[in-house]
């Protein structure tokens, strides 16, 4: 089968416009850390994005998030740091909390950690909902 020049020279032109409009778009990957978090990392360069996600899939969603819009916008990146930030606190709280209530003698102090450790597990449960579903 020929091909003409002319149509030859159009398939590669049009086909070299194509690679350079992939290859300005950028691709991230979610990739696993040493510590069990996930880092959402550009898949050209291996430069890291963002890191310490504690959810594959909240990591997943947001790349997701970046290929729709086809650029890291920083109104979706920061958003999903402040609901990242959220679960960390209740996540610190509530080891804080439960040493407490390990290492304390006084049984007023213990029942009122419980009851602080009882409400941070339930904001912890919602922020970890909304950063599942972002």
């Amino acid at each position: 089968m020929n091909i003409p020049n002319h149509k030859k020279k159009s398939i590669v032109n049009k086909l070299d416009k194509i690679t350079k409009n992939v290859s300005k778009k950028p691709v991230y990957v979610v990739k696993k850390q040493k510590d069990g978090n996930y880092a959402l990392v550009h898949y050209f360069n291996n430069k890291i994005l963002i890191d310490e996600i504690p959810f594959a899939r909240s990591a997943k969603s947001l790349a997701e998030e970046f290929h729709k819009a086809k650029c890291v916008d920083d109104r979706i990146l920061g958003r999903f740091r402040k609901r990242m930030d959220n679960f960390y606190k209740h996540y610190n709280d509530a080891l804080f909390y439960k040493h407490t209530m390990s290492t304390t003698k006084d049984r007023t102090r213990f029942f009122c950690t419980e009851a602080r450790l009882d409400l941070t597990i339930l904001y912890l449960k919602e922020a970890k909902q909304s950063l599942i579903n972002f």
